[in-house]
């Protein structure tokens, strides 16, 4: 199912659209290069900065971006600038005269927040209605096995991505992890995956960061007390952990037989 059919309003179709566009790390020849240096230059215009830009200075912007963020596109970009100049993220937009590599930062990485948060939830309403359909249907083992895989791929790619927590629903990859041995349950005991637990329920205080966690859990989790939620925000932190080690999770998931990924006698 397309992101877009479950898109609710413009600014989340927009993001879709972003999403779907070509990333900057696919950036090559001159005509590529010089629609990013269009987009730069429009946005030092757009922000009020009258002072002609020198070629270093376009130079240095241009490849500071490419380089340190390349899953975004040139959409994505364009959003940016247009949602910082409209005060709709939550960053305090004023250049100070200055349009430099920490200004530039600053922006992208609040729209890459709330680009982040936006397509979460997007993908949770996506799974939701492929797991109400499927309800509907009967599914044969193969188109089973399929939807497992790609929900395994698609978690273990998302969190290697970000630092924010990623629900796992139902605990399917928990329990397909320590189930096939490739974690200990003890290992949520670990004074890193404490620590991490404890900082994240501290973050819960504000009310930004429990609207946020909120968008992420599953209607289960937000009823968890504290000890419960320690355990959930463990369990991400080691899963993360795990999965940042393996170089390439699409070659990795085929290390595994079908019933390790899908046991027969559970089906589902």
């Amino acid at each position: 199912m397309n992101l877009a059919v479950v898109a609710k309003n413009d600014d989340e179709r927009k993001l879709v659209r972003a999403l779907l566009d070509k990333p900057l790390a696919n950036f090559e020849g001159k005509e590529d290069f010089a629609k990013l240096i269009a987009v730069v230059t429009k946005w030092r215009i757009m922000i009020g900065l009258s002072k002609e830009m020198s070629a270093e200075e376009l130079k240095l912007n241009v490849a500071f971006i490419k380089e340190n963020y390349p899953k975004f596109t040139l959409k994505d970009i364009d959003l940016a600038m247009n949602w910082s100049l409209q005060g709709r993220l939550d960053v305090n937009a004023e250049p100070y005269g200055q349009f430099s590599p920490l200004y530039i930062s600053k922006i992208l990485n609040a729209y890459g927040t709330k680009s982040s948060e936006t397509i979460n939830e997007l993908r949770k309403r996506q799974l939701q209605q492929e797991r109400e359909t499927n309800t509907q249907e009967n599914l044969s083992p193969e188109e089973k096995l399929k939807q497992r895989k790609k929900w395994i791929i698609y978690y273990a790619e998302k969190v290697r991505t970000t630092d924010n927590y990623i629900g796992d629903y139902d605990n399917t990859i928990w329990t397909f992890l320590t189930r096939n041995n490739l974690l200990n349950p003890n290992d949520l005991s670990l004074k890193e995956a404490s620590k991490y637990a404890d900082m994240e329920i501290a973050k819960d205080n504000s009310e930004r960061s429990t609207k946020v966690l909120f968008k992420a859990m599953n209607v289960t989790e937000q009823g968890l007390d504290i000890q419960k939620r320690r355990e959930m925000y463990g369990r991400y932190y080691v899963m993360r952990s795990f999965f940042r080690k393996i170089p390439n999770i699409n070659e990795w998931i085929l290390s595994f037989d079908n019933q390790k990924i899908l046991p027969s006698k559970t089906n589902k």
